[in-house]
């Protein structure tokens, strides 16, 4: 992950594997929870409530993913590494197997005989059946399994896709023939979100569940964020044909794309807050918020940072060590970057195990402890399971390809 690196070549932040690891401390942050009402300043005898601005909405870290997985696989393709065949198909398909697999059952094997050996049942074997076949949602047993897998469920249901997809629109070469596609299937994914709208509308006002089973944690719901990021693909292979020049300077568009994500970090935090987490609004508003609102806005908002970043072809930059990081400190969240998967899998089993042995005179404190024993935990979990897992089984990849 990390070594000494002498290289002068351009030490430029990998924008896209940093966003990975900021998205997925907001995550592991969400998760943590701060107390409701900790983090308040009083100035000239007024309350200010800064507490939403350290509860991260965690749904808005995960369509950022979603956005960026969509891209990097497109990329995959239209890039040349692999191509559309039957081998390269097979290819795609047992490379992602390899990234995902391995790490996956591992951990799910840990938390199955440490922290829930019930579901070794005969009776719960079910639960293990939707887990290995990435068709998890955490609602489907009362068991309470690692319910961040279902986001991998809906990831891995995307790789399916991917081949199909590429094949649909590889033949795209022009500008209104791109934006046409993108736009048709922005509207097929909103009106299936609509069907999904009308036909729950009484099971959403009674039932907090239903939302996340048929919306939430479904891929046809977030199928219009994947393809968002996938079709920028095309996009900027024709953007870099004609060669459009931008209106503005790359410094500029790269600083506004950086400052929309951290708004709609923000606003979803907001959002969530006071309205989609509490309920203080009509619980229909809240879902029709997130829906309507801030799902393709998210979306909207990754594809301009990947477009800002992924504009220009980048030179060569030297491999992530401590010389590159030293010599630019961010990146440093590249380090996040890579270890997200391990992070992202490890962390709230480990949260559920310490949450119990925190004691603290306040709750703020125990929520700092509690963030902190997590973080660290998760890095050395995560970092351990990148060398013995995660490369090995990149390294077997390469050998094997």
């Amino acid at each position: 992950m990390i070594a000494d690196c002498d290289s002068t070549s351009s030490n430029r932040v990998d924008a896209l594997l940093s966003l990975r690891g900021v998205a997925c401390l907001m995550v592991i942050l969400a998760h943590c929870r701060v107390p409701n009402d900790s983090i308040v300043f009083s100035i000239a005898n007024r309350s200010i409530n800064l507490t939403w601005m350290f509860l991260p909405y965690g749904a808005i870290s995960v369509w950022i993913f979603f956005a960026l997985s969509g891209y990097l696989m497109g990329k995959a393709f239209y890039s040349g590494r692999y191509r559309y065949s039957h081998r390269g198909v097979l290819q795609f398909w047992r490379n992602r197997a390899v990234r995902i697999i391995p790490l996956y059952a591992f951990v799910v094997g840990f938390e199955a005989l440490f922290m829930h050996p019930e579901v070794l049942r005969l009776e719960n074997w079910y639960v293990l059946g939707r887990i290995f076949t990435f068709t998890y949602q955490n609602f489907i047993s009362a068991i309470g399994f690692n319910p961040t897998l279902w986001s991998l469920s809906v990831e891995v249901q995307f790789y399916l896709l991917v081949p199909l997809i590429y094949g649909i629109v590889r033949s795209l070469t022009t500008l209104r023939a791109i934006v046409s596609v993108i736009a048709l299937s922005l509207w097929v994914v909103f009106l299936i979100k609509l069907n999904v709208w009308n036909t729950g509308y009484p099971a959403i006002i009674s039932s907090e569940s239903y939302p996340a089973i048929h919306w939430y944690m479904t891929l046809w719901c977030s199928l219009d964020i994947f393809l968002l990021g996938f079709l920028l693909n095309p996009l900027l292979k024709r953007l870099w044909a004609i060669k459009l020049p931008l209106s503005i300077s790359s410094a500029i568009f790269k600083a506004a794309a950086v400052m929309l994500v951290a708004a709609v970090c923000l606003l979803g935090a907001h959002i969530a807050y006071y309205h989609a987490i509490p309920m203080q609004t009509d619980p229909m508003d809240a879902v029709r918020m997130n829906i309507f609102g801030l799902q393709p806005l998210t979306a909207a908002v990754t594809s301009v940072f990947i477009l800002a970043f992924e504009w220009s072809p980048s030179s060569s930059r030297p491999r992530l060590s401590r010389g590159a990081i030293s010599q630019n400190p961010l990146r440093v969240l590249e380090v996040l970057g890579n270890l997200s998967y391990g992070l992202y899998l490890w962390h709230y089993l480990i949260l559920r195990w310490i949450q119990p042995l925190i004691a603290a005179p306040t709750e703020l404190q125990a929520f700092v402890t509690r963030f902190m024993a997590v973080l660290v935990l998760s890095l050395i979990a995560s970092t351990a399971t990148y060398y013995w897992i995660e490369l090995p089984a990149a390294k077997w990849k390469q050998w094997y390809g």
